[in-house]
């Protein structure tokens, strides 16, 4: 055999081992490439559930469980910013106190899950009227608190009658069966107008809502007209 032939042969072998290590050097670095994409994977889906967890934890802590409206304990937090913006940017400030009127009767009426089917959709109708600035609170039972930001009373008090007109016109049902219709009686006050506190704003609404249910209910009033004929201070 010549020199030449052997050679060919040596090369060829040379060549196929070289070959085979470099794919096994290959499939190893697969391999590692995919573990590594892995373990970010888990790392990353980890991270997520714990960012939606506290999210969740969070928004449990700030809404209330049943109309998803934010709860009270929020309210106070979300006021002081509110108000610090708009005494610090000079715009006007103003809220709402609301109800849904003959409510106890609602209840007994049609049951308690009837009741909780009204305060639900007429929550859920009220937020998509809002702008994303205003904030929606349930104050209790089957009463509201809407902050207006950067509205007066008078701008608050418009947007409220146009709220109140289209709620009396709802659709409610509970399990598929359609429920009367509901209305509600609403007070606004402004800061500034009205009120220097958040307290004495609440106290001003709330009186402003009094005069509604008295004059009929299904009504909206100003704490400034309470103020002109005299029945706040």
């Amino acid at each position: 055999m010549s020199c030449a032939s052997r050679s060919s042969r040596r090369e060829k072998r040379w060549a196929c081992c070289r070959s085979s290590q470099t794919a096994g050097s290959e499939d190893v670095d697969n391999r590692d490439t995919r573990r590594l994409a892995e373990m970010a994977a888990r790392q990353i889906g980890l991270t997520l559930s714990n960012i939606r967890l506290r999210e969740s934890l969070r928004d449990q802590s700030i809404r209330d469980p049943m109309t998803k409206a934010f709860n009270r304990r929020h309210l106070e937090t979300v006021f002081e910013k509110e108000m610090a913006k708009a005494i610090r940017y000079g715009r006007p400030l103003s809220i709402a106190m609301l109800d849904i009127d003959h409510f106890k009767r609602y209840n007994d009426t049609h049951g308690h899950q009837a009741g909780d089917a009204a305060l639900i959709a007429v929550t859920q109708h009220i937020q998509s009227k809002l702008r994303e600035s205003d904030w929606l609170f349930r104050y209790g039972g089957e009463e509201f608190l809407i902050l207006f930001s950067e509205s007066g009373s008078a701008d608050a008090a418009a947007r409220l009658d146009q709220i109140r007109n289209s709620v009396s016109m709802l659709s409610i049902a509970n399990d598929g069966v359609a429920l009367p219709h509901v209305t509600i009686s609403c007070g606004a006050a402004g800061l500034g107008e009205d009120a220097e506190t958040f307290e004495a704003l609440v106290s001003a609404a709330d009186a402003a809502l009094y005069e509604a249910k008295n004059a009929g209910r299904n009504q909206v009033r100003r704490a400034s007209e309470l103020t002109a004929i005299g029945k706040i201070a």
